[in-house]
């Protein structure tokens, strides 16, 4: 019952495979040792997504995020993370070769590799292992950004938004905890590409995936 109400939050750039119902708890037992509740972003403290918020809400993350991630020396960084979306639909970068290429010399100046990644198809730890090395996480916007909390310390965030997305979600973010962050915005339709759901229907030009300029964000 829990993960058939839940999975209406599931997104494809966290997991390949969605919350699988498990039955009626009502007719068996199950002990977990941690157990994770999803909710509403809508009903989130945090659902500042149409302003700019420049709070700073360390003191309130911090605790949260500690329960993640130990207070411990932080790893070095080693890569720039470029995130993809290959188990998705929508919102998909239609020139990943590109921007890899024009990434490799900001990255070769600072000793770090490119890493393009669909965190898809890790793991959770392996997901935030990733994301503990990354110096600077590029991504198209979507639920994978959510990431950022757990970047190290002055690592930026790089969102990569098309003609339509105009929210500050991970922008408020990054203001929140004092993080770096820049954004590029699409303003060329003819980059853009509908994107179509399992059944051939278009999506909301929302989820248009696009070509990145790659000179301007490398």
């Amino acid at each position: 019952r829990l993960c058939r109400l839940t999975s209406f939050f599931w997104s494809p750039a966290l997991s390949l495979r969605p919350p699988r119902f498990v039955g009626d708890p009502s007719l068996h037992s199950s002990r977990f040792q941690r157990v994770v509740l999803a909710a509403p972003a809508t009903e989130m403290w945090w659902w500042h997504v149409w302003k700019a918020d420049s709070s700073d809400r360390r003191a309130v993350l911090r605790p949260l995020l500690t329960r993640v991630i130990p207070d411990v020396p932080e790893p070095q960084p080693t890569r720039i993370t470029l995130l993809l979306r290959t188990g998705s639909s929508d919102r998909r970068i239609l020139n990943v070769p590109e921007l890899t290429d024009a990434l490799h010399t900001p990255a070769t100046a600072h000793g770090l590799q490119v890493a393009a990644t669909d965190l898809s198809t890790l793991g959770m730890r392996g997901q935030l292992r990733a994301i503990r090395s990354t110096a600077a996480l590029i991504g198209v916007h979507g639920a994978a950004l959510v990431w950022n909390l757990f970047l190290p310390t002055g690592s930026p965030l790089i969102e990569l938004l098309n003609m339509r997305n105009a929210n500050q979600y991970y922008a408020n973010h990054c203001r929140w905890t004092a993080r770096p962050y820049a954004a590029w915005q699409n303003t060329n339709a003819s980059a853009e590409v509908s994107a179509r759901d399992a059944n051939g229907a278009t999506l909301d030009p929302f989820r248009n995936d696009m070509r990145v300029d790659a000179a301007a964000v490398a």
